[in-house]
C-alpha cells in the first residue's frame, strides 16, 4: 500500500490512512478510497445519486449497464438508493508501470463516459 500511496501523490492526491483503508483525495480527481481485497487492492469512488434516481430505478439500472458495457477497468454499481459506486481492482503486486496504466484507465472511465450518457449523468448523478 505504501508503494501506491507513493504513486497517487505522484498524481497529485492527498493521502491518509485509517488502520487499512487508504483515502485518496484531490482537487480535480474523483476521490476514493483504497483496500486490500482477494489478494490485489479494490480501488471504491462513491457519487450521490440525485433524487430522480429514486423514481425511476430502471433508468439508473440502464445507465450503470451502459456505462459497465463502456468501462475498461472499472464496474459501476447502486450502492444502497442514495449512492452510485465506481469500482476497480488491481492485482497483489505493484510496479509502476503497470499500475500507471491500470490507474490512467481507472481516472479516464470515470471522466470520459460517452456523450451518449451525459442525459442519464445529468438526471441521475449530483453534480
Amino acid at each position: 500500500m505504501q508503494s501506491v500511496s507513493k504513486h497517487l501523490e505522484f498524481y497529485g492526491y492527498d493521502v491518509e490512512f485509517e488502520e487499512d483503508i487508504l483515502k485518496a483525495t484531490h482537487t480535480t480527481n474523483i476521490d476514493f478510497w483504497a483496500w486490500p481485497q482477494k489478494g490485489g487492492l479494490l480501488i471504491r469512488a462513491v457519487v450521490g445519486l440525485a433524487p430522480t434516481a429514486k423514481d425511476d430505478l430502471l433508468g439508473v439500472y440502464a445507465f450503470l449497464n451502459a456505462a459497465n458495457e463502456l468501462s475498461i477497468v472499472s464496474r459501476y454499481l447502486l450502492d444502497e438508493e442514495d449512492f452510485m459506486a465506481i469500482e476497480a481492482w488491481f492485482p497483489p503486486y505493484y510496479e509502476r508501470k503497470p499500475f500507471a496504466a491500470f490507474f490512467e484507465q481507472f481516472l479516464e472511465d470515470v471522466k470520459s463516459l460517452p456523450k451518449e450518457l451525459n442525459e442519464a449523468i445529468e438526471k441521475y448523478v449530483l453534480p
